[in-house]
């Protein structure tokens, strides 16, 4: 999130949950978000678990008074976008006019990932972890215009 881009292109999150134990607070879970927009929750077709989870629990609600936006600040009100390194993948853009085409590789044992134009380099990132030289990557097509976060 820090990064700025779209929550909607996350493709799993932080769930917050209300517990005593510290440990048990955030879990990652391996789906989408869910968003509560206009007067709803949006439910992520793929993910009908998520869908059915969400229809159990409100046709059991505690409160006759519960709203669907209350159950949603309740119980997903907290949670964190994530996005996995396949996410990022494909949000990136493969090739940008003026500045090359994306290249991906390995040098030595840490990881390179440029956007080469000819056989110039336009924008060298790298280092031991290829997912914190992606999101290096991501930092910068964001600062340059060159990703959007809409």
């Amino acid at each position: 999130m820090k990064l700025g881009l779209d929550p909607h292109t996350a493709d799993m999150h932080w769930h917050h949950k209300d517990t005593r134990i510290k440990s048990l607070e955030w879990e990652l879970r391996p789906y989408k978000p869910l968003f509560f927009e206009g007067d709803g929750i949006k439910m992520m077709e793929k993910f009908a678990t998520a869908t059915n989870t969400f229809n159990e629990k409100m046709n059991f609600k505690k409160s006759p008074k519960e709203t669907a936006k209350s159950y949603y600040d309740r119980t997903h009100g907290k949670d964190i976008p994530a996005w996995s390194l396949n996410a990022l993948l494909k949000i990136i853009p493969k090739h940008i006019q003026d500045v090359g085409d994306l290249e991906i590789g390995v040098n030595g044992d840490e990881w390179k990932v440029s956007y080469i134009m000819g056989f110039c380099g336009r924008k060298n990132v790298g280092g031991k972890s290829l997912f914190n030289a992606i999101i290096e990557l991501v930092e910068w097509l964001l600062e340059n215009g060159h990703l959007s976060n809409r």
